[in-house]
């Protein structure tokens, strides 16, 4: 696909899903398949986790999904996206059909940490069992 604009690792990536369904379609999901320069997927997430099930059923009309990326956790780097949805009995795969590039502004890997990713994590001060 073609590049999106440099975004800063602090910032969420929006991924954007707007088609129609014009007749029945069986219980499916989408699938967004994120890599990283080298090819490597780093995760897998369908428009069924939320529900905690593998499917969901499809409603005829116009759909729009949107796929949120959290910020703070892919490395600077470039990604390319995978897309895999129902197409009547079977699934249709399109690869490579977005990348984007990661920039190093708000990077916890602007510090040289290793990882093929770079989650900016929680972390609290606690009080020690009988202090």
């Amino acid at each position: 696909g073609e590049p999106a604009e440099s975004v800063p690792a602090a910032a969420p990536v929006d991924i954007l899903f707007d088609f129609s369904i014009t007749r029945p379609l069986p219980a499916g999901r989408l699938e967004l398949h994120v890599r990283n320069e080298f090819g490597e997927t780093l995760f897998v997430s369908t428009s069924a986790d939320a529900s905690g099930l593998r499917t969901h059923e499809w409603t005829r009309g116009r759909q729009r999904r949107r796929c949120r990326i959290p910020g703070n956790l892919l490395r600077p780097g470039r990604y390319s996206v995978t897309v895999n949805h129902p197409f009547g009995g079977y699934d249709l795969l399109h690869q490579n059909i977005l990348t984007f590039t990661i920039n190093e502004q708000g990077s916890p890997a602007a510090d040289g940490r290793e990882g093929k990713i770079s989650p900016v994590l929680e972390w609290r001060a606690e009080e020690p069992p009988g202090a």
